[in-house]
């Protein structure tokens, strides 16, 4: 599970307010060769 922290956590907070509590979202990301394997490994 991701942690979310600073003025992430206040928009997931603003978008969680306004999502009925039946719904289901996936939050989908990816990591690339700019950073080193030990910063996309915590990224991912």
């Amino acid at each position: 599970m991701a942690k979310i922290e600073g003025n992430n956590k206040n928009i997931v907070d603003f978008i969680s307010k306004r999502i009925k509590s039946q719904s289901e979202i996936e939050i989908i990301g990816y990591t690339d060769i700019t950073g080193s394997p030990e910063y996309n490994k915590r990224l991912s």
